[in-house]
């Protein structure tokens, strides 16, 4: 024997949101209750956190020598620095120090990584230099 129970038609919906803001982010939950026919009530609660606003950062890629020309490469795109990016907080970005170029031959970047490499902004500001040394022509 097969049961069925006929689907009430909605005669009420209440939904209520709260709204907390917790270090940057909005967490927000929605209750939603509805009522059928028959006097059941039906509650749905769903829960999600979103990031609003997050906070910004400078970063600033340069070179040492200031100002070779095209040598610094920030997400695929070359520059000449010095160049500083707002971006937001956490997040990833890639750099890269192209070599030889004009002249100079790459040698280290501040932070200690490797020639092209990938870098996380965090809840401040930050300088990146890459190092050049002039080439050597022997004669």
């Amino acid at each position: 024997m097969e049961h069925k129970r006929a689907v009430s038609p909605l005669l009420a919906t209440i939904i209520l949101i709260a709204i907390t803001i917790v270090g940057g982010a909005v967490v927000y939950v929605v209750f939603l209750n509805r009522s059928d026919v028959a006097g059941d009530v039906h509650s749905i609660q769903v829960e999600n956190a979103q990031l609003v606003d997050p906070a910004a950062v400078n970063v600033t890629v340069d070179s040492t020598p200031s100002g070779v020309a095209g040598a610094l490469v920030v997400d695929g795109v070359t520059y000449t620095g010095p160049v500083t990016f707002t971006w937001q907080a956490d997040t990833q970005h890639s750099i890269d120090a192209l070599s030889p170029i004009g002249g100079y031959t790459f040698v280290s970047w501040s932070d200690g990584n490797g020639q092209s490499h990938t870098i996380w902004t965090d809840n401040g500001n930050a300088n990146y230099t890459a190092t050049y040394g002039a080439d050597r022509v022997s004669g």
